[in-house]
């Protein structure tokens, strides 16, 4: 139980593993619900990847504000791409994707 109360006390811990949580979940319904990516979902998986490695980067350093930052910008990347990828889905982009919703 402390674990998990030292994970929800460091920010950059509590980041890292939901998006760790994000990235595991994703190839879990890839492998065994054998649901193919498109292009547009591997992109959004690399903000998440980049945001975990940057987070075992800081938590060394422990430098958490710039972590903070840092994450806040990424994400904000990743919402675009998630926008981009869902006007794809709706038919309102044409875009050379293999995406079905």
């Amino acid at each position: 139980m402390t674990i998990f109360k030292n994970i929800l006390q460091n920010r950059i811990l509590s980041i890292t593993s939901m998006c760790l949580l994000t990235i595991v979940s994703a190839y879990i319904v890839e492998i065994f619900a054998k649901v193919p990516p498109c292009k547009l979902c591997i992109y959004q998986r690399i903000p998440y990847l980049i945001i975990i490695f940057l987070g075992f980067a800081f938590l060394i350093f422990k430098k958490e504000i710039i972590f903070l930052y840092l994450s806040l910008l990424i994400f904000f990347i990743n919402f675009f791409i998630s926008i981009f990828h869902s006007l794809v889905e709706r038919g309102f982009v044409n875009y050379s994707s293999s995406c079905t919703s």
